[in-house]
C-alpha cells in the first residue's frame, strides 16, 4: 500500500493556492474552468466541460497482465469504472435590485445574512470589471442593547436579503458599473494558522478539487504504471452551492462505483458543537461519511485501509445536512462513496482547514482506487 511518504513529492501543493485564488460563483464558471483544464493540461491530463459547466476528465489504461502488477485489481478479468465528483463552486450573492441612491441590493446563496454584515465582497461585473464593496451594518452607537430595536436589520434577516455600498450615488451612476443578477464573492485572502492550518474564502469546496486533481496526476504519473488502475471519470462539477448538482450524460458510462470528495463541518468549536451532529474535528484525518446514501461494506474497506496505512481517520452520520452532489447520483446503480475533511467556518469568507487532513485524503483515495 501507497504511504504519505511515498508520493509526497508528487503533489503540487501550490495548486492548492492558485485554486483558492480563483473566483467562482456558481453559474459563471467559463475563466476558471479555463484555468483548471490549463492546469490538468500541464499534468498530462486531457479534459473537456460539459454545457453545465462542469470539467471531466477520463484516465483508462490499457488492462496490463495480473502477475506483473504490484496491486492487483480482487476482480480479475474485469477493470471497474469510477466516478470521482468535487464540486468547484463557491457561496456567493446576486444583485437582484439597485435603489435610486446608488446601493446594491443582493441575495445570498449558501449561507446567510447574519454572517455577512459588514463582509467586503467583489462584484463580478458582466461589463466586464470587478468592482469592490461593502455589506452595510448599522453604526455600533445604534446597536444599543438589542439588534431588534433595528427594523431594517430584522426585515434583512427576515426576508433574506443585503445593502451592499459600491460607493455610487445615484442609480444611474451604479448601473454603469454593475447590472441585475451580478454575482458577488468574497476578496482573495488567503492565511495561514498554527499546526499547518490554512484560512480562506472558497476551501468548499477548493479542497475536494485539489484532493481530485492531484490524485489524477499521481496515478497518471509514470511512476505508477505498475499498478492496475481502474477506469475513472472525474467531474470537478459546478452549482452546487445553489442546489443544481451535477450534470452527466449516464448512458455514456457503466459505473461500478461513484465517489463523492467535499467538506464537512467542524463541530468541535465552542460556537457549533451540538448534539445532533457527530463530533468530528479538523486536524483529525479525513472523514468517512456513513451516510444514508453511502454503501456500508466500502465504508467498513475504507476504515481498513486507514488501519493499515496508519492515518487518523473520523466516521460521521450526518445525511440531514447540506445538499451533497451524491443525492443526486442516487439514480445511479453503484456502490457509493462520500469522503472529505473536516472545516470550520463553514459557507463564511473565513473557512479553516488543515494541510495535514488534506494529504492523508490524497492518501486514503489512492489507496482505494488501486484497492479495486
Amino acid at each position: 500500500m501507497l504511504k504519505l511518504d511515498d508520493i509526497e513529492n508528487m503533489i503540487d501543493y501550490d495548486f492548492l493556492y492558485e485554486l483558492l485564488n480563483t473566483y467562482l460563483p456558481s453559474n459563471y464558471e467559463e475563466e476558471s474552468i479555463n484555468f483548471l483544464k490549463k492546469k490538468l493540461q500541464k499534468y498530462n491530463l486531457k479534459s473537456n466541460f460539459s454545457k453545465g459547466g462542469d470539467v471531466i476528465v477520463n484516465i483508462k489504461k490499457p488492462q496490463k497482465s495480473l502477475n506483473n502488477l504490484k496491486t492487483a485489481a480482487p476482480n480479475k478479468g474485469k477493470i471497474p469504472s469510477i466516478l470521482i465528483d468535487a464540486h468547484l463552486d463557491e457561496i456567493h450573492l446576486r444583485i437582484i435590485n439597485i435603489s435610486d441612491d446608488g446601493y446594491l441590493i443582493a441575495r445570498p446563496f449558501g449561507t446567510i445574512v447574519q454572517f455577512l454584515l459588514g463582509k467586503r465582497v467583489v462584484i463580478h461585473s458582466s461589463l466586464g470589471k470587478k468592482i469592490n464593496g461593502v455589506i452595510i451594518i448599522p453604526p455600533a452607537h445604534f446597536v444599543k442593547k438589542d439588534i431588534k430595536d433595528i427594523n431594517e436589520i430584522n426585515n434583512m434577516i427576515e426576508k433574506k436579503y443585503l445593502w451592499l455600498d459600491i460607493g455610487t450615488n445615484n442609480k444611474d451612476e451604479a448601473l454603469k458599473l454593475v447590472s441585475i443578477g451580478d454575482p458577488i464573492t468574497f476578496p482573495i485572502d488567503i492565511n495561514t494558522l498554527q499546526n499547518n492550518c490554512i484560512v480562506s474564502k472558497g476551501l468548499d469546496n477548493r479542497i475536494g478539487a485539489f484532493v481530485l486533481s492531484q490524485v489524477l496526476k499521481i496515478l497518471n504519473d509514470t511512476k505508477m504504471d505498475n499498478y492496475q488502475i481502474p477506469n475513472i471519470i472525474a467531474n470537478f462539477s459546478n452549482r452546487e452551492e445553489i442546489g443544481h448538482a451535477v450534470y452527466l450524460r449516464e448512458e455514456n458510462f457503466k459505473l461500478d462505483y461513484i465517489m463523492v470528495l467535499d467538506t464537512n463541518i467542524d463541530t468541535s468549536t465552542p460556537v457549533s458543537k451540538s448534539t445532533s451532529y457527530t463530533p468530528v474535528s479538523m486536524g483529525e484525518g479525513p472523514i468517512i461519511s456513513k451516510n444514508l446514501e453511502t454503501t456500508p461494506k466500502i465504508n467498513n474497506e475504507l476504515e481498513k485501509i486507514c488501519e493499515k496505512i496508519k492515518i487518523p481517520y473520523q466516521l460521521a452520520f450526518n445525511s440531514h445536512l447540506g445538499g451533497t452532489n451524491l443525492f443526486s447520483y442516487r439514480k445511479y446503480d453503484t456502490e457509493t462513496i462520500f469522503l472529505g475533511v473536516a472545516i470550520r467556518n463553514m459557507h463564511s469568507s473565513i473557512e479553516t482547514g488543515s494541510l495535514d487532513d488534506i494529504k492523508n485524503l490524497i492518501v486514503l483515495v489512492l489507496n482505494y482506487l488501486l484497492s479495486l
